[in-house]
């Protein structure tokens, strides 16, 4: 497989990527977007791979032209927050997000934080990538601290009356630098697990929605009023309530569609995402957009629609108000005011309709692309929405099938009025999913 994805590039270090590869790759991110003279903030995660990646891609920027800002380790959303704040002509992050610890990659987005899409650059990128590049005057580097600027944005957009206890999980991942930092701002006690930065991510590997780990049990232990895990770039957040229970994030969604939104406003949404979102979208005349799933697609479509809130299963949270980049410590902070207004957060999720939904399946297969197509025949008797993958409704449900943008794996998720149903719909779409998969 290609390392040039729908979101950004990444594979395996070194085998697929590896420094000279990341630099020709840079190179091909500035001439695809014509950033030679223009400012380009560089930012890496803490796998043990990222500091010789970044030099790389540093390199090649500079040879292209470009100037760089160096902002060190970081999380995801603070090359964002550098971009937007600073108005650069673009950012790239070197970072795996939630891929095993072997696995690298680069991020790249332009200005306003508006990740490069395939369609948007990648493709290009691609295809310019084996070209030689012309020589141009070189650029100049600068280091950047930009940690304690983002904290003190965060947190004091935040207004609590009361003094939650949250426990927080960044998993050894790129939060462990700061995020206590920015709880403690906004007036919480926290409570820190995981918390040591290391790269081989030995808690509980980066990727929250597969593994929570133990975040729930310690809410409990604690009696704190919330628990959050972020994934390893730390641009994502999985919640769990009080009782130690997970919170979907689509739910969360819905959540703030219920208490931060008004009539007229538009959310934006993924596919994969609960009938909830919807529901309470058209009961508060709020205008609902499902899109394809991709944090980089639906952010940029929020930023064309001027959306005011938009969301992704997986955890990525967008806010007008926030510069459209995703943020899960701003998401999590806003979390907590409705909470401080409204009460406990098993409370305003007991209050919601209940839909049943399974947890997001990752198969691994050959033939992902091809899979939606079969089951649209096999079930061609069915309403199917064709936006991303295939969503099929049943009676009572859906199913959704999709190729995952990051990995040779095919996504499922399912959703029905009822327990029951859930499993029938389940059952039925697994049992024919796995006769056409290819391993």
């Amino acid at each position: 497989m290609s390392v040039f994805r729908k979101y950004d590039v990444r594979g395996a270090y070194p085998s697929d990527i590896d420094e000279e590869k990341a630099k020709k790759i840079a190179k091909a991110f500035a001439e695809v977007k014509n950033l030679h003279g223009g400012t380009i903030a560089v930012g890496k995660d803490v796998r043990e791979s990222s500091p010789k990646v970044s030099e790389a891609v540093i390199k090649g920027l500079l040879e292209q032209g470009c100037d760089v800002i160096d902002i060190g380790t970081v999380a995801t959303p603070m090359v964002y927050y550098t971009v937007v704040e600073y108005n650069l002509a673009g950012g790239a992050m070197v970072t795996a997000s939630h891929n095993p610890p072997g696995d690298n990659g680069i991020r790249f987005c332009e200005e306003m934080g508006m990740d490069l899409t395939y369609e948007s650059g990648i493709s290009q990128m691609e295809k310019v990538y084996d070209r030689g590049f012309e020589n141009r005057s070189y650029g100049k580097v600068s280091t950047e601290d930009v940690i304690p600027g983002f904290v003190k944005k965060v947190s004091s957009s935040v207004n609590l009356s009361e003094k939650p206890k949250i426990v927080i999980d960044p998993g050894n991942g790129s939060a462990s630098l700061f995020a206590r930092d920015i709880f403690e701002r906004m007036g919480c006690e926290v409570v820190e697990i995981n918390s040591e930065a290391d790269g081989s991510f030995p808690a509980r590997g980066p990727d929250p929605v597969e593994n929570i780990g133990t975040v729930g049990d310690v809410v409990v232990d604690k009696r704190a009023d919330l628990g959050v895990a972020f994934d390893g770039d730390g641009d994502r957040g999985t919640f769990v309530d009080e009782r130690g229970e997970r919170v979907d994030n689509d739910v969360v969604l819905t959540l703030f569609v219920k208490n931060l939104m008004e009539k007229g406003d538009v959310v934006l949404h993924d596919v994969k995402s609960s009938k909830l979102v919807e529901d309470m979208a058209e009961e508060l005349g709020v205008v609902n957009v499902p899109f394809r799933v991709g944090m980089s697609y639906i952010k940029r479509e929020m930023i064309k629609r001027e959306a005011d809130v938009g969301g992704e299963y997986t955890g990525h949270f967008f806010f007008k108000e926030n510069g459209y980049y995703d943020d899960p410590y701003y998401a999590t902070g806003r979390l907590l005011e409705i909470m401080d207004r409204e009460g406990s957060l098993s409370d305003l999720v007991d209050e919601l309709p209940t839909y049943h939904s399974s947890p997001e399946f990752r198969i691994k297969c050959k033939n992902k692309e091809e899979i939606p197509k079969q089951l649209k025949e096999e079930f061609s008797d069915r309403k199917i929405v064709g936006k991303d993958g295939a969503k099929i409704y049943f009676r009572g449900g859906w199913a959704l099938v999709r190729p995952s943008g990051t990995e040779d794996k095919i996504s499922i998720r399912f959703e029905a009025d009822t327990e029951k149903r859930l499993e029938e719909i389940k059952s039925n779409v697994m049992e024919k999913t796995k006769e056409y998969i290819e391993v």
